[in-house]
């Protein structure tokens, strides 16, 4: 598809049906309606409810010195552009997404030679002694060491869902009809020709899936068995008497992120328990304890909320952006594990340019997320396709 001037409200057939209203989904169509297509999002329940406002929204990877090469090009490629599109939205909605430059410290990971020379090379991290940690961070529990990485951020997503959804519904050229639950696609051919509802049916000329966690559910239709699965993941919103510290604080699997308004978020779980979003006392006791751990004196602090979210697990380091098999004019942006948020920008501009049969943009390409591709680092369980606790424990 060419860019187009921005057309009139449209009724029936719009350029492109986005199956999915999460952030990825919402990034999507905001990017095909900015080059002037008309846009018509579905989504199952209501927008932005689920893996997407579920997240502490860390505009980083949690362990980078063990990301992929791949899922690492996303999130730069997102990272180095949050800052603008907060601010674009913050004017054009009234609505502050919340964009913080805040710099995440590492605490007491054990990491190798290499690793530590990676996150120095690609991240300008500083490694401080414990000594040196301790006078820099007195408030963190720092056993032996730290690591700090200044140009991380975070935003408060559910400011930028909700600046994004006011956004969209501003646009002629979009429409977003919620509690659409797509249940089956009619294939003529080698294309789709329309997606049936439990109530509806809708045509447009292409199909994207962003449907996150159900992604799997849908491309079974297309003889598709996608490694994709929910990973339930619960978080804790805490108000501590005080907050003594402003970066994202990570040790081991706990994270804490501090909010503008001194309220502290811990996260989070990794469980694989199907399509179950309820939460657990047992989390809740272990992500408060692991919380202590790290600043001293939050085991005290006000629970505010304790809520859960599902992941789109997969046993691939990197999401799958690519066209459906056999499909002229389906496509699938799926798989982003607890990397949808953070690399939502990139993903959308990658799926928009091979949609338009474009080159990708700078510093992406489309191979890496291709459905045959093969992962960069194999371990047993991606060998085998398996999407196991190991591999969760080991893929943060």
């Amino acid at each position: 598809m060419a860019h187009r001037t921005p057309t009139a409200p449209f009724n029936t057939h719009p350029d492109i049906i986005v199956i999915g209203a999460g952030i990825i989904g919402l990034l999507i169509a905001k990017q095909f309606a900015q080059s002037g297509h008309t846009v018509l999002l579905l989504e199952r329940g209501a927008s932005g409810h689920e893996a997407s406002l579920a997240g502490g929204g860390i505009l980083s990877s949690l362990q980078p010195w063990k990301q992929s090469k791949a899922m690492s090009a996303l999130i730069a490629w997102s990272q180095r552009r949050y800052s603008t599109i907060s601010e674009a939205l913050h004017q054009a909605t009234g609505i502050d997404p919340e964009f913080e430059s805040a710099g995440l410290l590492i605490v007491d990971e054990p990491l190798s030679q290499a690793q530590r020379d990676r996150l120095q090379s690609e991240h300008s991290s500083r490694h401080f002694s414990q000594y040196s940690a301790q006078a820099h961070f007195p408030s963190i529990n720092i056993q032996s060491h730290a690591d700090y990485i200044a140009h991380t951020a975070h935003i408060r997503n559910p400011k930028l869902l909700l600046s994004l959804k006011r956004w969209v519904a501003d646009q002629p050229n979009i429409q977003l009809i919620e509690h659409q639950h797509v249940e089956r696609f009619e294939v003529v051919g080698n294309r789709i020709n329309a997606v049936q509802t439990q109530s509806e049916r809708f045509q447009a000329g292409h199909y994207v899936m962003a449907t996150g966690a159900w992604s799997s559910l849908l491309a079974e239709q297309f003889s598709l068995h996608l490694p994709i699965k929910p990973i339930r993941g619960q978080m804790l919103r805490l108000r501590p008497s005080h907050t003594p510290f402003s970066s994202i604080l990570l040790h081991k699997e706990t994270y804490l992120i501090p909010r503008r308004s001194g309220k502290v978020l811990v996260g989070s779980t990794l469980e694989d328990c199907g399509f179950d979003k309820s939460t657990t006392a047992a989390a809740y006791q272990q992500l408060l304890k692991n919380a202590d751990q790290i600043m001293p004196g939050l085991a005290s602090a006000e629970l505010l909320d304790h809520w859960a979210g599902l992941r789109p697990g997969t046993s691939r380091d990197r999401p799958i952006i690519d066209r459906l098999p056999k499909i002229k004019n389906g496509y699938i942006c799926a798989g982003h594990f607890r990397y949808g948020l953070t690399s939502a920008p990139a993903s959308a501009a990658l799926l928009h340019a091979l949609v338009n049969d474009s080159a990708p943009p700078s510093g992406l390409r489309f191979e890496p997320y291709q459905l045959e591709h093969p992962p960069e680092h194999l371990s047993p369980e991606k060998e085998k396709g398996e999407i196991t606790p190991a591999f969760f424990n080991e893929h943060l």
